[in-house]
């Protein structure tokens, strides 16, 4: 039954396939739409990037907080790609495929985030992270091993890394600690080379969503006049 459902969804687009077309740059620009309106964690993340200024260790207060140092390890994880000794570590797992013209594709079928508590250290001092929830931003992606039906991706996050960490700056058993907030739900880190490159471009990215948004009205507006 489902099939047949199916079957006739699809012959019916076929066979109307120029009344459906027009409505291909309302599609586009519902999803521009959704992709500039929608919250996600890396906007929420960005969005107090842009707000917050850079604190220090020794002068922080309590609440929101943005930092930047080096991470210090406090209990070893092991990259499950690499084997290597890290703090931290994002692992995806895709499934390739390939289309009717040979080319590959990649789907994700399995995605992870784990890492331990560890230090970080600026110049006038050294805090403690409660890394439970954390997330990691804009990393480039350390290791990568494929056969022909799966590919493995890590990001690591290691010793002596400069970086720079948003959370919640609170105290626990009297001693300050940062945390993921539990009201705007964050805990992130990125590199500071990585933020630097975005905070200097983005306002490029930025234009390019405006402009493709103002080119789908345009387009939408043609086709449905």
């Amino acid at each position: 039954m489902i099939l047949r459902i199916n079957i006739n969804f699809i012959l019916t687009v076929i066979t109307n396939f120029e009344y459906y077309l027009k409505y291909i740059p309302i599609i586009i620009l519902i999803f521009l739409l959704a992709r500039l309106i929608l919250p996600n964690s890396k906007k929420k993340f960005l969005k107090f990037q842009s707000i917050l200024p850079t604190s220090k260790i020794s002068s922080m207060a309590m609440g929101m907080v943005e930092l930047e140092g080096e991470i210090e390890m406090q209990e070893p994880l092991f990259a499950p790609v690499s084997k290597k000794e890290c703090i931290g570590y994002y692992h995806t797992i895709e499934e390739i495929t390939k289309d009717s013209n040979g080319k590959k594709k990649y789907r994700v079928i399995h995605r992870e985030t784990k890492c331990n508590n560890f230090n970080l250290i600026d110049e006038t001092g050294k805090i403690s992270v409660n890394s439970n929830g954390i997330e990691f931003f804009m990393l480039d992606t350390t290791n990568i091993i494929s056969n022909n039906i799966k590919r493995h991706k890590e990001t690591l996050i290691v010793n002596g890394q400069k970086m720079l960490l948003i959370g919640y700056a609170d105290k626990e058993n009297n001693n300050t600690v940062i945390k993921k907030d539990d009201y705007n739900k964050i805990l992130g880190i990125t590199s500071t080379v990585n933020i630097s490159l975005w905070n200097k471009y983005e306002y490029l990215w930025k234009s390019f969503l405006l402009i493709s948004y103002v080119i789908s009205i345009l387009i939408a507006i043609i086709i449905l006049s």
